[in-house]
């Protein structure tokens, strides 16, 4: 499975190009299969090209490339022989079945990647993304950060009150306690930042391009509107928050999450349902 997710990584990072070699490569076996003769046969030599194709082009383009392949091969038998057979039909027939059977496939597996991608990165409980999609999703915006100097800023959340909840209610209510916590802080972030569940009643937001006011504004919207919805729904829980603001290139996601993590305990230690932030100019 791994060589094959490498591949449909790949692919997707520049479809043109590996669509294009595809096709080109269509037609390079074609070529060599004209040129050797009728004796040989290329069936399995169509399969490679068709194999890129189906993993970096639409359904209905990777479906015409069969076609394709499917004419090529007439082609190349007929100009080799330019004399009409019936069978020529009844074998390009056969031919573009076998073709559309392989692709048809391997587009099933390409869907089937997608979607354990997908899942490996999202925490089935609050649908949120979990820490590994966060932390891939920071490696690539600290990355701009340093390139263009943009600001960047990460929030550590701890659910205060969580277990006293937990263990009173049970877990089906604390499974509801933890939905309504993801739900109600996303909708205080902007449609560019990410928050993730991290595990157990932790969550971390990512906010691209955000400096010490804004991050501070967005914390603090968590701290209220976090509040005012426990309270709606009769739950004593609040959130602690802790903010690592970064004015220039960051260090590792995994020690900036630690120094959100560690100024989110200084919240807890203030007395909850707060915010503590720190601005790093480093």
């Amino acid at each position: 499975m791994y060589p094959l997710r490498f591949w449909s990584e790949r692919a997707a990072e520049n479809r043109a190009v590996v669509g294009l070699s595809g096709w080109l490569g269509i037609f390079a076996v074609a070529a060599v299969d004209y040129f050797t003769g009728t004796e040989i046969g290329f069936s399995i030599f169509y399969l490679a090209p068709l194999f890129v194709i189906a993993f970096a082009a639409s359904t209905v383009t990777s479906l015409v490339a069969t076609v394709f392949a499917a004419a090529m091969w007439l082609a190349a038998d007929y100009f080799v022989d330019p004399v009409f057979h019936w069978h020529l039909l009844w074998n390009t027939a056969v031919r573009l079945a076998f073709f559309v059977l392989f692709v048809t496939l391997f587009l099933k597996l390409r869907s089937m990647l997608e979607a354990e991608k997908k899942l490996a990165r999202i925490d089935p409980l609050t649908l949120l993304p979990n820490s590994r999609a966060l932390f891939e999703a920071a490696a690539v915006e600290f990355a701009r950060c340093a390139r263009h100097g943009h600001p960047v800023a990460i929030a550590y959340i701890d659910c205060d009150g969580f277990k006293a909840v937990n263990d009173r209610c049970g877990h089906d209510i604390g499974d509801e306690v933890l939905r309504a916590v993801a739900t109600t802080m996303r909708a205080q972030l902007r449609s560019s930042d990410m928050l993730a569940r991290l595990g157990g009643d932790e969550f971390c937001a990512l906010l691209p391009e955000a400096g010490a006011e804004a991050a501070e504004a967005v914390a603090h919207k968590l701290v209220t509107n976090l509040q005012a919805t426990m309270v709606d729904k009769g739950w004593p829980v609040t959130v602690s928050v802790g903010l690592a603001v970064y004015l220039a290139a960051p260090d590792p996601v995994r020690q900036v999450v630690n120094a959100a993590d560690e100024l989110m305990y200084a919240a807890k230690a203030a007395g909850k349902n707060r915010y503590h932030v720190k601005v790093f100019k480093q």
